[in-house]
């Protein structure tokens, strides 16, 4: 069984490709061929994600159609989108419109959204309204992380990669029986770092550095032949050196500092961060039925640091602790397949405490600000309670109804006080506000109708409605206009698909269309003082985003695979005027370009008996795209291509394998979010050349 990204071919330099290999996936609660899913949906594999040497979603994010990763506060609070739909959650008032999971369980803060991905099984990025299959807040779409299970054999494998930047990343997996037939072990350990991009010419020191280790225990016991459980314990914890924002242009000298990646800050940017979290999952089969419970507790710790005056004057700072915890049980029953009938239906809690505390400080050097501290503690407690069905009526051996229903119940209750010394500019701006509290409830309900219809084996077509829904919040951070509720979302999805494997399984095209009727989309901005000074929560009335996604892959010759995908958004908010003098509405989305694309070309050749030589080329593209709604042209992100490379020698049975790779080839410099902040144009850019050599053993 092989899982590749989706339209490409799944097998590493072991073996030359004489055809699409087959793609399973989960994604609709069940081991299926990508082809026979009506979902659209991108999937790697171990072997691929090794291949692009990803340690995070961050860097899959070209390789998936209406996939955007545009961040400048990275792993804190991640801007992540789908679609032209971005999670963003600077507060515990505010939830992400995708679900990130892994193993199963639902990663409720963005403080969890972008764990280690080393020692998965897969990868699995599904776009659209995933309400009736995966639940919470997936109105955009979710991500989902597999861990490979413990194996019934021992096993050991390392992998070793080291680059320029004195870059070392380090993979050690051991699989190990415990007792034979009945429980086995599975230890990864992870290790990453390296030197920073960006130069500090304030103190001559590199920043934007990566330093970051973790690993995973689990256990998988089997004292029944008819009961399986699997336990499992992981722990990251990273400490890097960030660049949150630059001055790309602006007439302070002090602050301004030409060229890419060259600041001048006078404190480190610090975004400290760790991740633990324990899962136990249960399968107990009953004939051909399977009913599986999924609990999970999970905890993360954020302290971000950021010199907020972008200068060398020790003026202002900002200070932010996160404290997040969250308890999660799901039980769902799984029908046999093949039958007339199959569906899926289950029940999900989640328990959440979200808290942050922190804000500004004022020093007051050669700047009109006075001295003070000016901040807020804000927390926010959530109950939320669904339950959900997923079914397939099969007409015929051609035609199949395809339904879906999900009921969520959902309770949230913010506690919010704003502090203010020795007043200031941010002291007018942030005045002393509460203490506070409030209570929102949201009920709703999300449908899912469609029709598929496979004409041959190796043809399919589907379409389908289904409406996704994500709980309103509170406008709960540093923001003038204090902790304002705001309503919850709703979007209307219509998708069309096509599906076909043709000459002769040499080759794979998988396509799907859609129109989504957003209501009540969050939006968030930073104010002026004419809007609400600070970040602000806005509802935009209306959006509608129409769009395409292309996933193709082509074996013409044995061993070349020729591979890629093509994303369209054309989105546009049809009715938010954010004040009375700012009216964004036929404005297009942030992060949201109207065209990315990528291609891959692969060629492996048999070397004598028993090696491979393999040699691999990535171009990856992404459109201009606004990094706010007002789409200033300061926030406008240049579009821009990047060239990757591998080449490498590897035993057929994948024993040993050495590698170089490179990424960005041309050094371009690029932006990968701008926008504007007084009269500065700010924005972070995304990584220079960089090289090195991989190692794979395998035992």
């Amino acid at each position: 069984m092989a899982v590749a990204a989706a339209g490409c071919v799944g097998a590493g330099a072991a073996s030359a490709q004489t055809a699409v290999e087959e793609v399973i996936v989960t994604a609709t609660k069940r081991e299926e061929n990508l082809q026979a899913v009506p979902v659209s949906v991108t999937a790697f594999t171990a072997q691929e994600l090794q291949r692009r040497g990803a340690v995070s979603l961050r860097d899959l994010q070209y390789s998936v159609p209406n996939f955007n990763y545009s961040s400048n506060d990275f792993n804190r609070r991640p801007d992540v989108s789908l679609r032209g739909i971005t999670s963003t959650a600077r507060s515990p008032g505010e939830d992400g419109s995708i679900g990130f999971y892994v193993d199963g369980v639902f990663l409720a803060r963005p403080t969890d959204w972008n764990p280690d991905i080393q020692g998965l099984e897969r990868i699995e990025v599904l776009r659209g309204p995933q309400g009736t299959l995966f639940g919470k807040n997936t109105i955009a779409g979710a991500v989902n992380m597999v861990t490979k299970r413990p194996q019934d054999t021992f096993g050991a494998s390392v992998d070793v990669e080291a680059g320029n930047h004195s870059a070392l990343r380090a993979v050690g997996i051991v699989d190990m029986p415990l007792i034979a037939d009945k429980l086995y072990s599975r230890v990864s350990i992870t290790r990453f770092r390296r030197d920073g991009f960006t130069r500090n010419v304030f103190n001559n020191t590199r920043v934007d550095s990566e330093d970051r280790w973790g690993g995973r225990l689990q256990l998988r016991a089997r004292p029944f032949e008819n009961f399986e459980a699997n336990l499992s314990y992981d722990y990251m914890t990273e400490t890097p050196t960030r660049v949150m924002r630059e001055i790309i242009s602006g007439a302070n000298p002090l602050t301004f500092i030409p060229g890419p990646r060259t600041v001048s800050f006078d404190r480190a940017n610090v975004n400290d961060r760790t991740l633990q979290g324990v899962h136990l999952t249960t399968d107990t089969t009953f004939g051909d039925y399977t009913l599986t419970t999924i609990t999970a507790y999970r905890k993360s710790y954020v302290d971000f640091q950021v010199d907020e005056d972008t200068g060398p004057l020790d003026d202002q700072r900002t200070r932010i602790l996160d404290h997040n915890h969250q308890f999660s049980n799901e039980v769902r029953l799984t029908s046999p397949s093949g039958g007339r009938l199959d569906y899926v239906f289950g029940l999900f809690y989640l328990d959440v405490y979200s808290d942050q505390s922190g804000g500004f400080v004022q020093n007051g050097v050669a700047s009109p600000f006075f001295p003070g501290l000016t901040g807020a503690n804000r927390t926010v407690f959530t109950n939320s309670y669904a339950a959900y069905g997923n079914a397939n009526y099969h007409l015929n051996d051609q035609w199949t109804l395809n339904v879906g229903l999900r009921y969520g119940y959902e309770t949230k209750r913010l506690e919010f006080f704003r502090f203010n010394q020795n007043g200031g500019f941010f002291g007018g701006a942030f005045p002393a506000f509460g203490p506070i509290t409030d209570k929102i409830l949201d009920h709703d309900v999300s449908p899912m109708v469609g029709i598929q219809y496979k004409p041959s084996g190796d043809v399919m077509a589907y379409a389908k409605w289904s409406r996704g829904n994500k709980s309103g919040g509170w406008n709960a951070g540093l923001s003038f206009r204090g902790a304002e509720p705001y309503k919850a979302e709703r979007v209307d999805n219509y998708e069309a698909g096509f599906k076909a494997d043709f000459l002769e399984g040499r080759a794979r095209t998988n396509v799907a269309v859609f129109y989504m009727d957003y209501r009540n989309l969050a939006v968030t901005t930073f104010g002026g003082l004419a809007n609400g000074v600070g970040f602000n929560v806005d509802s935009a009335a209306k959006a509608v985003i129409k769009g395409a996604e292309l996933d193709f892959t082509l074996v013409p010759v044995d061993g070349l695979e020729i591979a890629g995908g093509v994303g369209y958004l054309d989105s546009e908010y049809k009715n938010y005027r954010a004040s009375a003098t700012v009216n964004n509405s036929g404005n297009r989305l942030t992060f949201a370009p109207k065209w990315n694309g990528n291609l891959r070309v692969q060629y492996t050749r048999p070397i004598g008996d028993d090696l491979d030589f393999m040699v691999r080329g990535e171009w990856q593209y992404r459109g201009n795209q606004y990094g706010n709604p007002a789409n200033t042209p300061a926030s406008l992100t240049p579009s821009y291509s990047l060239l990757n490379a591998r080449i490498g020698i590897a035993r057929q049975d994948e024993r040993w394998g050495v590698y170089l790779w490179g990424r960005n080839l041309a050094d371009k410099d690029y932006l990968n979010y701008a926008d504007t902040l007084g009269t500065d144009r700010v924005g972070t850019y995304g990584a220079p050349r960089t090289y090195g050599v991989a190692v794979n053993l395998r035992y």
